[in-house]
C-alpha cells in the first residue's frame, strides 16, 4: 500500500512538473469530503491516543464547484501529517467560508498540537523530497511529497496552502 501511494505521488509530481496536472470542476459536497477523510483517519488517531475532530466555523455551502478527489487528497495529506507529528492533544479540521459574497472561498484549517516547525524550516516544507529535519524523517517517516502535491493541487483549484507554526506548540 505504501509503495502504491509513493508511486502515485511521484506520478502526480511528474504531471505537475510537466504542466499536465488536471483538476475537475464538478459539484461536490465539501462537508462530506472532509467528514469522510476524518472518519478514515480516526483509527490512526485512536491508535496514537490523540483526538481528531471536524468542525464548521461558518455555515458551509451544500455544494461547491471543485475537484472532490483532489480536495480529498489535500485534506488527507494535511490531516495525516498533523496526526503523524502529534503525540498528545489532537488535531482539528476546521472548515469555513471566506472571501466575498460574489467570490466565496472554502478555507480549511488543520490545527494540531504537535511538535511544530521552527520558523527557519517552514520554507523547506514545500520542496519535493525535502523534509524540515532529517532527524524527524527518521522518527516519523515520509517522503516529503505530500505537502508539495497538496500545495500544487490547492493552487490549481484557485487556492493555496499557508503554514503557521511554533516549535513545540503545534501548527496550522
Amino acid at each position: 500500500k505504501h509503495l502504491i501511494e509513493l508511486i502515485n505521488d511521484i506520478l502526480d509530481l511528474s504531471k505537475v512538473e510537466a504542466g499536465r496536472m488536471e483538476v475537475e470542476r464538478i459539484d461536490c459536497e465539501p462537508h462530506l469530503v472532509i467528514r469522510e477523510v476524518v472518519k478514515v483517519l480516526q483509527a490512526r488517531a485512536r491508535e496514537k491516543g490523540v483526538t481528531l475532530a471536524f468542525e464548521a466555523a461558518t455555515p458551509l455551502p451544500a455544494k461547491i464547484q471543485s475537484d472532490p478527489g483532489r480536495l480529498r487528497q489535500i485534506v488527507t495529506n494535511l490531516a495525516g501529517n498533523a496526526l503523524k507529528f502529534t503525540e498528545r492533544g489532537g488535531v482539528r479540521v476546521v472548515a469555513r467560508v471566506t472571501g466575498t459574497r460574489s467570490a466565496p472561498q472554502l478555507a480549511i484549517d488543520v490545527i494540531d498540537t504537535g511538535i511544530g516547525i521552527p520558523a527557519d524550516k517552514v520554507d523547506k516544507l514545500f520542496q519535493a523530497f525535502v523534509q524540515a529535519d532529517t532527524s524527524v524523517t527518521r522518527k516519523f517517516g515520509g517522503t516529503g511529497l505530500g505537502l508539495v502535491l497538496s500545495r500544487n493541487f490547492a493552487r490549481a483549484l484557485g487556492g493555496d496552502i499557508l503554514v503557521t507554526s511554533e516549535a513545540g506548540k503545534g501548527s496550522t
